[in-house]
């Protein structure tokens, strides 16, 4: 496992960030330990980063790519139904780490 400082942005939707300490485990998957909104601990998880993001020129030990992720049964919020629609999306997110 790699310790990792990284941030992760949603392409679409540039403003919020996702950024701290995490870990690169051997098979290439991002995992950040983090606190829930309820207190408990929980973990965000991201697959196939280090098989995505490539170096960046002149930087030493840092790496960025994109991964998009598949989320299934998402409930959207449907405004001329007033009502939720239950549907998969993907999701393509910016990734930049550097391992420390």
């Amino acid at each position: 496992m790699k310790k990792v400082v990284f941030a992760i942005r949603k392409v679409k939707d540039f403003d919020k960030k996702i950024s701290g300490l995490g870990f690169i485990t051997d098979d290439g998957t991002l995992i950040q330990k983090y606190k829930s909104h309820n207190g408990k601990d929980a973990y965000r998880v991201f697959p196939d980063v280090e098989k995505r993001c490539f170096p960046i020129h002149n930087k030493q030990n840092e790496y960025k790519g994109y991964i998009t992720m598949y989320y299934q049964d998402v409930p959207i919020y449907n405004k001329q139904q007033d009502s939720y629609d239950v549907r998969d999306i993907e999701v393509e997110y910016h990734v930049w780490y550097k391992t420390i």
